[in-house]
């Protein structure tokens, strides 16, 4: 069920209700001179339409929270792969400028044999 602190606020929100009702169904009665009664089950109506509610709040909140996690550990592991990709760049310069000097020097031979 439902712990202490929501026993707490739904304890606190039928005060709340209870005395937000009296005072209108009193204005109900002074303007349409109609009268409006809350029963117990009222209360256990609005009881079971809290827990309703907050079961659905904290399921979407757990999926929230689990979207944010896993977009949170992706942006990790991307950050991972930059981070290795920066070292393989680091790692392959000296071949890359072992390569550019090689064909600098074939453009070269090339050149003087077409010439």
């Amino acid at each position: 069920g439902i712990d202490e602190d929501a026993k707490k606020a739904l304890s606190k929100l039928c005060c709340d209700v209870h005395m937000s009702v009296e005072a209108h169904s009193l204005r109900f009665w002074d303007e349409l001179r109609r009268k409006f009664y809350v029963s117990p089950k009222s209360y256990l109506d609005l009881i079971e339409m809290y827990t309703k509610l907050l079961d659905e709040k904290r399921s979407e909140l757990s999926e929230k929270r689990d979207r944010f996690k896993n977009g949170l550990d992706k942006m990790v592991e991307v950050g991972e792969v930059i981070e290795q990709s920066k070292k393989d760049l680091d790692d392959l310069a000296p071949v890359l400028v072992e390569k550019s000097k090689a064909t600098d020097e074939l453009l070269i031979v090339v050149s003087k044999d077409k010439a």
